[in-house]
This record gives structure tokens, sequence and C-alpha cells, in this order.
């Protein structure tokens, strides 16, 4: 096997309440790409969350649950390469951030979550996981949603320096939220990431994912196809094509 790789991300910015917050795909996205997307929403108090994404999006896991601290995770395994920006709908107007992950070499089976993990300190801590594919080349990920705007991560978990983000929700009201997430390449058949760090102590809510890695051959001949390049041999060397 071989490790699925972070090919690109994006973050969408929703800084103003909307029930129809948007997510982009358009010039992002490409054939055979895993999209991986991490929902934060400065909810407070009633559960905003009706529906999923578009069609061909999973929910992984979400918790809607305490004050400004709602998180989700949404994805697409097997994306076309012919997907547009879309928006989905909220029942009441928020104010969102979507970090979205486009993974590369990973398998068609569903990515898997830990227990969410929550909490009122400066560290939020996400769970151990074991993966039900056993101990493989396995795409880790870890992420929280706290709510304060002083909630940014200033540290992250041991080891998951790939892809670090995070961001917060400024609001004048009492909706704050700020997000952290990371990744790692690592084999494994279970994960525990530890602890992000923070400047504020706020109420949290924290997950683990993991991604399977997919065939080898079946990634190469994927990323080929999406390449649209047409290898063609060079025509025969003939005898009266020779140098004297």
């Amino acid at each position: 096997m071989a490790f699925p790789v972070i090919r690109t991300n994006n973050e969408d910015e929703n800084s103003v309440d909307t029930t129809t917050p948007n997510l982009s795909m358009t010039s992002i996205v490409q054939s055979g790409d895993r999209a991986l997307a991490f929902r934060a929403i400065d909810a407070d108090g009633a559960n905003p969350f009706p529906a999923g994404f578009a069609t061909g999006w999973n929910q992984v896991v979400g918790v809607f649950s305490g004050s400004a601290r709602h998180m989700s995770v949404w994805e697409k395994i097997n994306c076309d390469g012919t997907e547009t920006d879309f928006t989905f709908s909220l029942d009441n107007a928020q104010k969102t951030y979507i970090r979205t992950y486009f993974i590369t070499g990973s398998s068609g089976n569903a990515a898997e979550a830990s227990a969410i993990n929550n909490g009122t300190t400066n560290d939020p801590d996400t769970l151990s996981l074991t993966p039900s594919w056993g101990i493989d080349d396995t795409l880790w990920f870890s992420f929280y949603v706290a709510g304060n705007q002083d909630s940014e991560a200033t540290g992250y978990p041991a080891n998951y320096t790939l892809a670090q983000h995070t961001n917060s929700i400024t609001t004048n009201d009492s909706t704050q939220s700020a997000y952290g997430v990371g990744a790692r390449q690592l084999n494994a058949v279970s994960e525990d990431p530890g602890n992000f760090s923070r400047d504020g102590t706020a109420s949290w809510n924290g997950v683990t994912i993991a991604v399977e890695p997919g065939d080898l051959l079946k990634y190469l001949a994927s990323r080929l196809a999406s390449s649209k390049r047409v290898l063609t041999p060079d025509p025969p060397l003939l005898l009266s094509d020779r140098k004297a």
C-alpha cells in the first residue's frame, strides 16, 4: 500500500450569518479525489442542521450541541472532476468555516471517526481511533471546534504537521467559534493524536478521523487518466533512416 496524499486544500469563510453557506469545488477538484470537508459553525442553541451537502456527500461525524462549537465532517469519496461550487441549507442563519481537503490515493471506503471528546480547557484532546481496516498506511486528522474567538490553535498534536489550519469566526455576540485541524501519515493499527494548545480557555468538541489507503496500481492509473496525457510510441527506425 501507499499513504493517501493531501493534494490540496481550500477554506470557505462564510463570515456573515446565512442559511445557505457555500463550499468551493470548481477548478479545485480533480478526477479521483476524495473531498473531505471539516465544518465549524458558530451556532448557539438551536440545531441548524436539517440536511446534508450536495448529492454524493455523506456525513462522517457530527456533533451539534454546545454553544458556538457545532462541528461536522463530510466527504465525497470518488469525485469525477466535474463538481462545481454549491450551497447547503441551515435551519437558521449562522456563520461557518469549511476547510476541505482534496485527497488522492485513498480507498473507496468511508472515512472513520473516533468518539467525540469535549471539555472546557485550553488544550483540546481528540480521542484514540482504531479503524476497521487494521494496520495500514493510514492518513489521520485531528479536528476541534471551540466556542470562543480566542480559541485558535497555537500548537498542534505531536507529528500532525501536514496541512495545519486554524481560524476563528469573530463576532460581537456570544456565538464566536474557532477551529483547528492537522494531519499526519502513520502506519499503525490505532492512533491517539493528543492535544492542541490555545491561548484561551473555552468549551470545545474534538474528533479524530482516519482515511484508508487505496490500491496503488488503481491510484496510478487514475492519476494518469486525470492528467489527460496520451502516450504514443515513436515510429520504428527504418534502415533508410540510419546514418552512414
